[in-house]
């Protein structure tokens, strides 16, 4: 059959990531005198070589990877690096485990690829399937949940954090670790994943308001995965009124920028971004409602904006400039010993790569001088804390 009768196209069969049938297929669509015939072709390099000209050779390793054969050789490999593992119901889950971490990453990688020809199966009005157009979300996606009271109950409702948008879990389809909305998938980091799926997995009829312990077991647990967990009126909110400690954050973005972050510490809570009077504080424990000072706080803001010129426009809760600006004619040596001649606390100092400086400023000691004629010995050592400089 002529390839100008036929369209071939990518099908999508998420329901299939954790079966022995691969989650891919190449499906055509072929125009006959007849009529159109369906047909399939197998998922191997020769055939997507052929059938999609132009996908780079990335794609088309982030497309085999999902070769039925390919994942039957990783899982026989997992079975044999676990058999060191006595108990089968132990090992058994420990190749489950290691093998969902291999198909998060395969999927990562396939959810990248710049491929226009995707389809899914969807379930039309009338119950029969039909192939639909659908698509990636680029990026991982996180959950949250928002823990309240609900008549005699404790809730926990999950929503999706797409970019800065919060969406219901209830707007979803969900395949494993992928959500489908409007024919986009979106994949949950791993562990939003894991948090995901071991809350889907409670009861939620045993978090009655007469047991607060078990339900505080419960966030104790989601939060091990450093999830948001946002609670409603669980309890009294604490307020902390308190003095704050200035100290900034420094570090580097992307390999490219300095970024210098004003941070406030009330009686043990850092607190950073643009001033707001209060700022609620959850924990696993319990609600904090930290009081803050813009006084104190403002302070700290304008002296970092006073230390460059392009600070004084960048209103983001933080400061940032190029390597190349922050190193022209020593601006951030000479900020940095002024940071610590204000005793304000730096952060981050050590995990810096581009810009690398002891915390201490060096301390010159001359200790001895002589003349020998007409040239004079002066001995002088430098310190850096406690390092000598030989």
């Amino acid at each position: 059959m002529a390839i100008a009768n036929t369209k071939t196209y990518l099908l999508f069969q998420p329901a299939l990531l954790f079966s022995k049938k691969s989650a891919i297929a190449i499906k055509q669509l072929i125009k006959t005198p007849d009529g159109i015939t369906t047909g399939e072709q197998p998922l191997t390099r020769a055939h997507i070589k052929a059938l999609f000209k132009s996908f780079s050779d990335e794609t088309i390793k982030a497309l085999m990877a999902f070769n039925t054969v390919d994942l039957e050789k990783i899982s026989v490999a997992l079975y044999q690096q676990t058999s060191y593992i006595v108990d089968k119901e132990e090992q058994k889950a420990a190749v489950q485990a290691a093998y969902t971490r291999h198909i998060q990453s395969i999927t990562g990688a396939l959810r990248r690829q710049p491929v226009q020809d995707w389809y899914h199966p969807v379930i039309s009005g009338d119950k029969r399937v039909q192939n639909i157009k659908c698509s990636f979300y680029s990026y991982p996606v996180e959950v949250s949940f928002y823990a309240n009271k609900k008549d005699t109950h404790y809730s926990i409702d999950t929503f999706i954090e797409i970019g800065k948008e919060k969406f219901p879990i209830s707007d979803f389809s969900r395949h494993y670790f992928l959500l489908e909305r409007d024919n986009c998938y979106y994949q949950v980091s791993p562990k939003s994943y894991e948090a995901l799926d071991w809350i889907c997995s409670q009861d939620a009829s045993q978090w009655v308001l007469d047991q607060p312990d078990h339900f505080e077991a419960v966030l104790l647990k989601l939060a091990q995965w450093d999830v948001k967990i946002e609670k409603g009126d669980l309890a009294e909110a604490e307020m902390i009124v308190a003095e704050p400690q200035s100290q900034v954050m420094v570090s580097e973005l992307s390999n490219t920028f300095l970024k210098l972050e004003p941070q406030f510490v009330y009686d043990g809570f850092t607190i950073e971004g643009p001033f707001e009077p209060v700022t609620k504080v959850d924990t696993p424990k319990k609600t904090v409602l930290v009081q803050r000072n813009k006084e104190k706080e403002e302070e700290l803001v304008h002296f970092l904006q006073s230390l460059h010129e392009k600070f004084s426009g960048q209103h983001n809760g933080f400061f940032y400039l190029s390597f190349a600006e922050a190193q022209k004619k020593g601006w951030f040596l000479k900020t940095y010993h002024l940071l610590l001649d204000k005793n304000i606390d730096l952060l981050g100092i050590d995990l810096l790569k581009h810009f690398r400086y002891s915390p201490h400023k060096p301390l010159t000691t001359l200790h001895k001088q002589t003349w020998e004629g007409d040239f004079a010995c002066i001995e002088i050592s430098v310190k850096f804390g406690k390092e000598d400089v030989p």
